[in-house]
């Protein structure tokens, strides 16, 4: 916008100047030409009588001679007009018969010299102050410059308006894309501006359709497909129950569950929703409370001492509720199924910064370093982790497993904090 108002203010400076020129030309022309037609007005008198009083009656009619500026030279002797002595113009103009008109001191003047029938030479001199000259000019070089400064606002303010038209859709258009791209698929653009805008913001729309139903199509499948393996597992699960060895049908059910949850998982991970249009968000010391005060009742009857500890809230992360709920339950069901009754374990929520976190840390046997690095890994599904994983990285954040401080395992969440809570 600055440089289109540069440019506009250089066009119209090249039009001002030369139109201030030529007004102050135009006002000193016609001041001369008002004192060369007072001179020519007093010719038919001068070419029939040099008498003072018939003269200073012509004079004194014209315009300059009422204001004192006309003066009539007849040889060397002045015989009109204010008494001033003949300049150097005027006597060449009494000598050769030469008109003059040019600048002086305090003005212009104009020379006329008349030739009369005994070819004797009468002079008339008009004398045109500088202020004559200039008459007008300032008033008309302030309208040019009002009307200069009013094109340029208003071709500022037009072009603007055009510049408008192009611009907030093509921003629109760009903040949308972005947001196609960070996972909102219910973006869309109101196509407008200039026809060719408006077609790519109604190629973008198509766009965003189709990407949505193919992601939709997709997550459908995978849902399906993950309900088909229901019922071989369940078939899978009655014919566990037929083994007569205690030992094998424990390990082949515990190895049936966890394919049970892990196709809950990808049933979950395949119908989650991308297409809600407000900001997901948790308060983590609520829904930590809450999954906490859930697991304690399971805890009491299998005398596992627990310990609680929440830093002050509300501290808001970009997980669902629902999502968060589960990836917690899930570490808290590892704590059952993968510690001895009686183990105790620690749920603590702090926090660093923008940072969030919480930590399950279990009092059990803990595992080996081969385990902790096989759990942490991103294709890592024996632990029941993926679902915590990717609900943390999901929002910004991480899941971090290390050994507790009793020799247990600890499982850390970290969460980005979002919005007031991030100041």
């Amino acid at each position: 916008m600055l440089v289109f108002a540069a440019v506009t203010s250089m066009v119209a400076i090249a039009f001002v100047v030369p139109l201030c020129v030529l007004v102050r030309d135009v006002a000193r022309e016609r001041a001369l030409e008002s004192a060369d037609r007072d001179a020519s007005a007093l010719f038919p008198v001068l070419a029939l009588t040099d008498d003072p009083g018939a003269l200073a009656i012509a004079v004194s009619r014209t315009p300059a001679g009422s204001e004192g500026r006309l003066r009539v030279y007849v040889g060397d002797s002045q015989v009109a007009g204010d008494p001033v002595a003949p300049d150097e113009h005027v006597r060449t103009a009494l000598r050769e018969g030469r008109a003059w008109t040019g600048t002086m001191p305090g003005g212009a003047a104009v020379v006329a010299p008349v030739v009369r029938a005994d070819a004797s030479i009468v002079v008339v001199q008009v004398f045109v102050h500088g202020a004559a000259l200039h008459e007008g000019v300032h008033a008309a070089w302030l309208t040019l410059g009002a009307v200069a400064v009013a094109l340029v606002i208003g071709s500022v303010l037009l072009a603007d308006r055009l510049a408008r038209s192009i611009t907030e859709p093509v921003s629109a258009l760009a903040s949308a894309s972005h947001r196609l791209g960070l996972g909102d698929l219910a973006v869309r653009v109101d196509p407008s501006g200039p026809p060719e805008v408006a077609d790519v913001g109604a190629a973008f729309n198509t766009l965003a359709e189709r990407v949505d139903q193919l992601l939709h199509a997709e997550r459908e499948d995978v849902a399906d497909l993950a309900h088909r393996l229901r019922t071989p597992l369940t078939a899978l699960c009655l014919q566990i129950e037929q083994v007569d060895d205690h030992q094998v049908r424990a390990l082949l059910a515990d190895s049936a569950a966890e394919l049970g949850r892990s196709l809950d998982g990808v049933i979950t991970q395949a119908r989650r929703r991308t297409r809600d249009a407000l900001p997901r968000t948790a308060d983590l010391v609520v829904v930590v409370a809450g999954r906490a005060a859930f697991w304690q009742v399971l805890a009491d009857e299998q005398g596992r001492p627990t310990t609680v500890v929440l830093a002050p809230g509300p501290l808001f992360v970009g997980v669902a509720d629902d999502e968060l709920a589960a990836a917690l339950d899930v570490l808290l069901e590892n704590v059952f199924a993968h510690t001895p009754d009686g183990s105790g374990y620690a749920v603590d929520v702090h926090r660093a910064a923008a940072w969030a976190s919480v930590t399950i840390t279990d009092h059990g046997p803990g595992l080996a370093v081969a385990m902790v690095e096989r759990g942490a890994s991103s294709g890592s599904t024996g632990l029941g982790l993926d679902i915590a994983r990717r609900t943390a990285e999901g929002s910004g954040g991480e899941l971090r497993l290390h050994r507790g401080p009793v020799g247990g395992l600890a499982v850390e969440l970290t969460f980005p904090l979002v919005g007031q809570s991030a100041v």
